[in-house]
């Protein structure tokens, strides 16, 4: 089972285990560990995130290729079609040339993860096991983004 770093972060002033501050947001997850699903959904459901989940990235494509999302979380290893070949298909359909994106990885360590995060592109990488902090603070850095 996946393991959660719990750590109470404050952004903005809020204790982001005690408040919405993303509601609204339109989030897609992908990752083919249900557990791992579970997790970034329960977390962004609390914090008042509209989740859409997936298991297998051309599900993700087709679905966002006709839909909007604010965000898209997405784990890097995956079977068939990897979270690399994922961001660059994303990045081909016009609706999402600048939706921000947050990889998950366990190829990494939380030290590694300034190497992989790429303002220009809007993604950020983090590494596994999911921190609940850095999770919000790449949320909220990438959002501060696009304004």
């Amino acid at each position: 089972m996946s393991k959660l770093v719990l750590m109470s972060a404050i952004v903005k002033g809020k204790d982001v285990l005690d408040t919405h501050i993303f509601d609204g947001l339109k989030v897609c997850v992908l990752d083919d560990d249900t557990d791992q699903l579970a997790i970034v959904s329960g977390l962004l459901t609390q914090w008042g995130a509209k989740v859409r989940l997936f298991e297998a990235a051309p599900d993700a494509i087709e679905f966002l290729d006709g839909n909007n999302a604010d965000l898209i979380i997405s784990d890097v290893m995956m079977p068939d079609v990897d979270g690399w070949s994922f961001f660059s298909a994303l990045r081909k359909l016009p609706k999402h040339q600048q939706t921000p994106v947050v990889f998950l990885t366990c190829l990494l360590d939380a030290t590694e993860e300034p190497l992989f995060n790429d303002p220009g592109d809007l993604c950020k990488t983090l590494a596994k096991p999911l921190r609940v902090a850095q999770l919000v603070a790449a949320v909220v850095e990438l959002q501060s983004g696009l304004n």
